[in-house]
């Protein structure tokens, strides 16, 4: 943004404030979210250290189950571990998903290891993966949407290679499970998880703890307060998150925070007369977003819409109520 720019003509500027979309403002709740997922991450690896026998050995013995048929998904296995999950529950708009693309753009996704310790060490690595909640929860989708991911990032083709076999979702879930363990995945983030409907939460949970368990991924949940149900009802993962990483995320309230926010925002004005941020202003744009981020966003991009194209270029109380009332009707 640059201060002469509201001097330019209105059908240029009318496309400017359209870059208030890109705003990201880190909140303290942020560094929250961060701190879960850097967590999740490094505790996670603690168990599946490449160079420890036993844990090779493990692996081993787990393909060896996976090729022959005879790995049971639901069986006590004597790997110890570390991985646990987290959940991020908040209203839809408040900008769940792009917070967490966001922390996770600050870790390499990919990493091709082929030294340590002055040791000769082959091993392609990836580091977080995001994976969509099927809108029928469907286990077999979620595990065709985990190889065609797999396959994009690493440009393997495991896809090809287990999707061609017309296997069972039964079958699936091991070698899911498998190439997870071999590419030493760091965090599976499910979004949307409120998608999950009651046909399919019991069978989905079991794999998300199974996958905890056996193959020691953690997982972060993001979904909306929606997803609560599910939580409650599933004590195993329940217990799992209690404690260690819930994050609530709901609207800001009208304090020290929201205006924090507005105040961040306020100096993009692309109208000709920069219009201050007073008392009354702070209120309204609460009163009419009641502190949803996407909302607040939202208004304050139709306001100077407005103001540009009615030839006033300022705003004022009044004309915020009244821009709210007619773009914010739904």
């Amino acid at each position: 943004f640059k201060e002469e720019e509201r001097n330019l003509d209105s059908e240029y500027r009318l496309h400017m404030i359209y870059r208030l979309y890109k705003l990201y403002q880190p909140m303290p709740i942020h560094l929250n979210i961060w701190k879960t997922i850097f967590t999740l991450i490094y505790q996670g690896y603690i168990a599946r250290n490449p160079f420890d026998k036993e844990y090779r050995r493990y692996i081993n013995q787990t393909g060896k189950k996976i090729i022959n048929r005879t790995f049971d998904i639901n069986a006590r296995t004597e790997f110890r571990t570390t991985a646990s999950c987290a959940t991020l529950i908040g209203y839809s708009g408040m900008g769940k998903t792009s917070t967490v693309s966001r922390v996770t753009s600050n870790i390499p996704q990919i990493i091709v290891h082929n030294h340590y310790n002055s040791q000769h060490f082959n091993q392609i690595q990836l580091s977080h993966l995001t994976l969509q909640t099927p809108s029928n929860s469907s286990l077999k989708a979620l595990t065709l949407q985990f190889f065609m991911k797999v396959d994009e990032l690493l440009g393997t083709n495991t896809f090809k290679k287990h999707v061609s076999r017309n296997l069972s979702t039964d079958a699936m879930l091991p070698l899911m499970g498998q190439v997870a363990q071999n590419i030493g995945i760091g965090l599976l983030i499910i979004d949307e998880i409120q998608h999950l409907q009651n046909r399919g939460i019991q069978q989905m949970m079991n794999y998300f703890v199974t996958l905890m368990n056996s193959f020691g991924v953690p997982i972060l949940f993001v979904g909306t307060p929606a997803s609560y149900s599910i939580f409650q009802n599933e004590f195993r993962i329940a217990r799992r998150v209690s404690g260690n990483g819930e994050i609530i995320w709901n609207n800001m309230e009208n304090n020290q925070e929201f205006r924090f926010f507005l105040e961040s925002i306020w100096k993009y004005q692309w109208n000709r007369m920069f219009t201050p941020l007073t008392e009354e202003m702070v209120n309204v744009f609460y009163e009419q977003t009641q502190g949803v981020s996407d909302l607040i966003i939202k208004l304050f991009i139709n306001v100077q819409e407005m103001c540009i194209t009615s030839g006033k270029e300022e705003f004022t109380v009044n004309m915020v109520r009244k821009i709210a009332k007619e773009k914010f009707k739904l």
